[in-house]
């Protein structure tokens, strides 16, 4: 497994599209922040929040920086390239199983990930520090909180974009319904809410991006847990379901 993983991170420093991405990631990022000091929505979802501060462009990483694109796109070209190029059977031939590739691209594209996250996390509060202040007089625990379970909900979908890529192994395909698939379970949650028209549940209250709006835009913390365990449930499936898949494939 050493072996595989040294491999998988050569794979990764080596390939132009991981800084790429990563700086086009950034800059979006901290030009959401500038940005959210002129703009009318923006300025508005922070009164409606009631923090235009720093801790509002921190939690607001995952929509400024275009998380869900960016990710996915890196996801697919990282864990597709050896199926495009057909270097995954040389690996196979060398006495590495299904199952120490599945987990060494795993561990590489959540490592990388989770560097991402709390890269941009700090850019985003830092250069939200030096356009819009911080009040110091905020419920810091609150807020670490709601980032906690926003890392939760990135790393969530992470495992889709994983499960996806790893099933499908055509980088095109991949980035396309990567692109796509938050956008398709939220409507599709939501055509079930309408035909199901339950009183006091909405599964589309559910669905990543709607999760991501509650927390940033909601003074309720009781969702949080709730959040968090069904997003650990996403995760769960996406990659149990991916990981027999893969091993059982010929």
């Amino acid at each position: 497994m050493g072996r595989l993983l040294k491999f998988e991170l050569r794979k990764l420093f080596t390939q132009k599209s991981t800084y790429i991405l990563f700086g086009i990631m950034v800059g979006l990022s901290v030009l959401s922040v500038v940005v959210s000091n002129f703009s009318i929505i923006a300025v508005a979802m922070a009164e409606i929040s009631g923090n235009k501060d720093a801790s509002f462009a921190a939690l607001n990483t995952l929509g400024s920086a275009n998380f869900e694109i960016i990710v996915g796109i890196f996801v697919a070209m990282f864990v597709c390239a050896d199926y495009d190029l057909m270097t995954n059977k040389n690996v196979l031939s060398r006495g590495f199983t299904k199952s120490e590739i599945y987990f060494a691209k795993l561990i590489v594209v959540y490592a990388v990930v989770i560097v991402e996250l709390i890269a941009l996390f700090a850019i985003n509060f830092f250069v939200g520090w030096l356009t819009m202040g911080l009040k110091t007089n905020q419920d810091f625990g609150a807020f670490a909180a709601k980032i906690s379970v926003l890392f939760i909900i990135a790393l969530a979908e992470t495992a889709m974009f994983f499960a996806i890529s790893i099933l499908l192994r055509k980088t095109g395909g991949s980035i396309a319904l990567n692109i796509v698939t938050p956008i398709a379970v939220l409507l599709v949650f939501m055509l079930f809410d309408s035909l199901a028209k339950f009183e006091d549940f909405a599964l589309a209250e559910y669905s990543f991006s709607m999760m991501q709006t509650n927390i940033l835009m909601s003074p309720d913390f009781t969702k949080l847990p709730v959040y968090a365990v069904v997003c650990a449930g996403y995760a769960a499936f996406f990659l149990v379901a991916s990981y027999f898949a893969t091993v059982k494939r010929d």
